[in-house]
């Protein structure tokens, strides 16, 4: 289970068995918890605040759980519902999973161990989402911020152009050349910049991370989400112990899990439902293949060259069409390449980014030396004296 700060996560617990939630009270600890007895109750509860997961049984007074749960989704669309029953048929799996997207089911009596890990699993996935609609807006305001910044300075440059054929004195010819010429450097600048910004931290640094690592613990995360939603999920890691690529973490995890998010939306509900994660070493090449792989029947000809496009969304209203658009900038930051291209009739989405292999007990000299007579002229492509030389966890 993720080590987080359980405190952080406020559960709501609905139940109309006082021994059920007194069960809740004493066994499940930890969490900002807070306890009704009856829909009613419960949906007072959700109007007055924000509750990130909610546990509910299937029979309350009032209102089913199903009734309770469809309109606590409409005051927090946010948030992961679980559902308890004793009777849990497909019929009633196939109900909750279409109109309320539950998170997790569970028969009862309640084993309180996996309930516990399903909470805290809904969480995280929560907070995933959460964290890429903060990227999503700080991007947003980051790109126009940048755009309008170009459009100045080429709008200053403009006149410059008008006040270098305007006039007619050599000396003041050659200050507006000067500053025209500015101009479009800072114009320039501003663009360069807004196709990377992704790439790089709030200190501007990249870090230095190993493959296997990594994503032995994207993996963790990733089968924790599809078999909390029952579906299989399976990895394939084929790299060397001591591969390394340089990229931000972070924001690269949150690339595969918006992908991985994307799948899950779209195979859902699937009898055979799968997603497999693989990750192959091109030794000659010197880069290293993520591939994204899901059970769906694929991407439709008519849009697969729109996917990637800013703006666009398979989702209608409930996408922020910034996704692919965002994931493919980022890759290419890192001068790698992103693509859509299907395997035996299913949906797979193909990373490739460049490596390299980090020889052990060899320290890096503190500059690159300015010369072409380097024992492995490659180190120049991607060894950064400023980088932070730490594994992601």
């Amino acid at each position: 289970m993720p080590t987080i700060d359980k405190s952080k996560i406020k559960v709501l617990f609905v139940d109309d068995e006082q021994a059920i939630l007194t069960t809740y009270k004493m066994y499940i600890e930890g969490f900002n918890s807070f306890y009704a007895s009856s829909g009613k109750e419960a949906l007072e509860m959700v109007k007055q605040q924000a509750f990130d997961v909610i546990v509910t049984d299937y029979n309350v007074p009032g209102m089913t759980g199903y009734d309770f749960a469809l309109e606590a989704k409409k005051i927090i669309p946010s948030a992961r519902i679980i559902l308890m029953s004793a009777q849990i048929d497909k019929e009633l799996s196939m109900k909750f999973s279409n109109k309320v997207h539950v998170w997790n089911m569970f028969d009862k009596p309640v084993d309180v161990e996996r309930l516990e890990e399903s909470v805290v699993q809904g969480y995280c996935e929560l907070e995933n989402e959460r964290e890429q609609k903060r990227m999503a807006t700080v991007g947003a305001a980051s790109g126009k911020m940048l755009h309008d910044l170009g459009n100045s300075f080429f709008i200053m440059s403009l006149s410059t152009e008008l006040g270098i054929k305007n006039s007619q004195d050599p000396a003041t010819i050659e200050k507006f050349e000067k500053i025209k010429k500015t101009c479009q450097t800072m114009q320039e600048t501003s663009e360069k910049y807004k196709k990377s910004m992704f790439s790089m931290k709030n200190d501007g640094l990249i870090d230095t991370v190993n493959v296997k690592q990594y994503f032995e613990q994207i993996g963790s995360e990733l089968k924790d989400m599809f078999e909390g939603h029952k579906m299989n999920y399976s990895q394939l890691l084929e790299v060397d112990e001591n591969l390394t690529f340089n990229i931000d973490p972070h924001l690269m995890r949150q690339v595969l899990y918006n992908l991985a998010k994307n799948s899950l939306d779209a195979i859902q509900g699937d009898e055979y439902a799968f997603l497999k994660l693989q990750v192959i070493q091109a030794t000659e090449k010197k880069t290293v293949e993520i591939r994204v792989i899901d059970s769906g029947n694929g991407i439709p000809n008519n849009i697969v060259d729109k996917i990637f496009q800013d703006g666009f969304s398979t989702k209608g209203d409930k996408g922020t069409g910034m996704g692919l658009g965002y994931a493919k900038n980022l890759i290419e930051a890192y001068l790698g390449k992103l693509w859509y291209a299907p395997v035996s009739g299913n949906t797979c989405f193909r990373i490739t980014l460049p490596t390299y292999v980090q020889l052990m007990n060899v320290t890096l000299p503190s500059e690159i030396p300015k010369t072409e007579e380097l024992e492995d002229p490659s180190l120049v492509n991607v060894v950064n004296p400023k980088v932070n030389s730490k594994v992601a966890s």
